[in-house]
């Protein structure tokens, strides 16, 4: 039986990177706790790897595994808590 949960709060954003390989974003939103967040690289810069390195009730702080140009989207979740 699937099991859902509702969403109090949800969020899209991006990060442009320029030969950069941290940037941070910030929310929009505000969260009780820290949001789940989902990072995916855009187009064909795939030969890099994303995560999330630092994350707060305001903020995320995304790292890539090499220095690149290019866009990172983010899908920020609050989930009941």
């Amino acid at each position: 039986t699937p099991r859902y949960e509702s969403i109090q709060s949800m969020e899209v954003g991006k990060l442009i990177f320029s030969n950069s390989d941290q940037e941070t974003f910030f929310f929009t939103n505000s969260y009780e706790v820290p949001p789940a967040v989902v990072c995916s690289v855009k187009g064909t810069n795939g030969a890099v790897s994303v995560i999330v390195t630092s994350l707060d009730k305001s903020r995320a702080i995304v790292t890539t595994s090499a220095k690149f140009t290019g866009e990172v989207h983010l899908h920020i979740v609050e989930g009941t808590s």
